[in-house]
């Protein structure tokens, strides 16, 4: 479009940033799950808001406040969200900021989950879904895909001394996951050789 469909609003939540991660059809209206960035003097914010649209997606309008926030779960950030609605239920995977390290520049995140009985008041479960393995630090936007056996998330994974790479867990119940072997990385040839995310 020549025009965006979300722009950013001075001294709100989103301010600096929107990043939008996924979409639940409603019927008369698409919520749009974005990650929200608000910088501060020393640092910045990132949280979780909801859009909605009632033309079919050419434009959206952010809820007044975020639906998920930093908190005694998630003491740094939270950002990515990944939602799905299954009947009454929905459900969300996002990026749970852990720490920051301001003077070395480096953070640690990984995967947690949310539920919700109407997408908009959500409740946080505290479990790590997807944690570290080997020498991750970094851990974020999830992708769940549900098959007939099984269900399937994509994330991508990082280090400190690494770049992001594209990682894959399975679940048979949404909740309990298994890391894979798969991991897509660029080829040397490739645009993408050094950082896929």
């Amino acid at each position: 479009s020549l025009e965006p469909v979300l722009s950013l609003k001075e001294d709100s939540y989103y301010s600096h940033g929107i990043y939008p991660s996924s979409i639940v059809d409603q019927g008369e209206e698409l919520w749009m799950y974005c990650a929200c960035r608000k910088n501060m003097e020393h640092s910045f914010e990132m949280t979780v808001g909801l859009a909605k649209s009632q033309d079919k997606g050419l434009t959206f309008t952010f809820e007044p406040e975020p639906l998920l926030t930093k908190d005694e779960v998630d003491p740094w950030i939270v950002s990515t969200p990944f939602v799905q609605k299954n009947y009454e239920q929905w459900h969300m995977w996002y990026l749970a900021g852990i720490k920051h390290d301001s003077e070395k520049a480096v953070s640690w995140y990984n995967i947690k989950d949310a539920f919700s009985n109407d997408g908009l008041q959500w409740k946080k479960t505290g479990n790590t879904v997807i944690d570290f393995i080997d020498d991750e630090t970094n851990i974020s936007s999830p992708c769940v895909v549900g098959f007939d056996n099984d269900t399937r998330m994509w994330f991508s994974s990082a280090s400190h001394d690494r770049p992001y790479h594209i990682a894959q867990a399975i679940s048979l119940d949404g909740m309990n996951w298994e890391r894979e072997p798969f991991i897509l990385k660029g080829q040397q040839q490739n645009w993408d050789k050094d950082s896929q995310c």
